[in-house]
């Protein structure tokens, strides 16, 4: 394979450097959008995880799956959950600890792929928080997580996920002048309806593309895939891709918790294709 357009591997290390600013990010959560964060991720599993209403916390086994520096491990088991976090990254696992000690509560941190969850001898999952990792996932190795996940959620188990950004969030979220000027031009095919405006859309998303290859050689999709967010989604390829794994959905909807920048963003916001999360929850078909 041409080492150029090589896609990333999927359990590579983010290392010191980043996981230390995760660090730093949920320290400071009080004053970012971390908070707000956690509190949406609880919300969910409290209003749309059938399990949250007839079994108490304590006998309740989550795995905050991919967990970096473990937030949702350590938020769980505030509330007295049985929580666990996985991860790839030793780095993670290791800022993972020390910030659970910080905090005051024990969860399990663990280096390791969730697929040899049951390998380990470990209780099935009741709830599996996903929160930003889908989009770190081209989606061969998506399906395969979500596959092997399946297999180790215990009867009434349950994905909770969040992915951003989504697929065209590059044309429009983020402050430079370039993507002001995008969302200008955007701007009025806005006034189209919930129908025609995502057509309209996703066709100036493909002018895009070709400006892009005639420049570059790529389009967008094969200019990210070894980046960060190699595979920014949209609501219709992720549902297609649970259900392929093997899920159904108890809850989807896309919205905005991470504000749009700019004059136009009101506008924008009005239509689902140019929100910045997909969330969710699933369970086994």
């Amino acid at each position: 394979m041409n080492e150029a357009i090589k896609p990333k591997e999927t359990s590579y290390g983010y290392g010191e450097r980043s996981q230390a600013k995760m660090a730093a990010k949920y320290r400071d959560r009080a004053n970012n959008h971390w908070a707000r964060r956690i509190a949406f991720c609880q919300e969910l599993v409290r209003e749309h995880v059938p399990l949250s209403k007839t079994k108490a916390p304590a006998d309740t086994v989550l795995a905050d799956i991919g967990c970096s520096v473990g937030t949702f491990a350590i938020e769980f088991a505030k509330l007295g959950y049985r929580a666990y976090g996985v991860d790839f990254d030793p780095v993670a696992i290791r800022w993972a600890q020390q910030l659970a000690a910080e905090e005051k509560v024990s969860p399990t941190f663990m280096q390791m792929d969730v697929a040899d969850w049951g390998a380990r001898d470990l209780p099935k999952i009741d709830i599996a928080i996903c929160f930003d990792i889908f989009e770190h996932l081209h989606d061969d190795e998506l399906g395969a997580l979500l596959q092997g996940l399946r297999r180790q959620l215990a009867p009434g188990g349950r994905v909770v996920f969040s992915t951003t950004p989504t697929q065209f969030s590059y044309m429009y979220s983020g402050g430079s002048r370039k993507l002001a000027v995008v969302r200008a031009l955007v701007y009025p095919l806005t006034w189209l309806g919930p129908r025609s405006f995502p057509r309209a859309f996703r066709a100036f998303a493909a002018v895009m593309d070709a400006l892009l290859l005639l420049l570059r050689g790529k389009d967008h999709r094969e200019l990210i895939k070894q980046e960060k967010h190699c595979n920014p989604l949209t609501r219709e390829r992720l549902e297609d891709i649970f259900r392929r794994a093997g899920y159904r959905f108890d809850h989807v909807e896309t919205l905005d918790l991470h504000p749009l920048p700019g004059r136009h963003a009101a506008a924008l916001r009005k239509h689902a294709i140019c929100h910045s999360h997909i969330v969710g929850v699933a369970g086994p078909a």
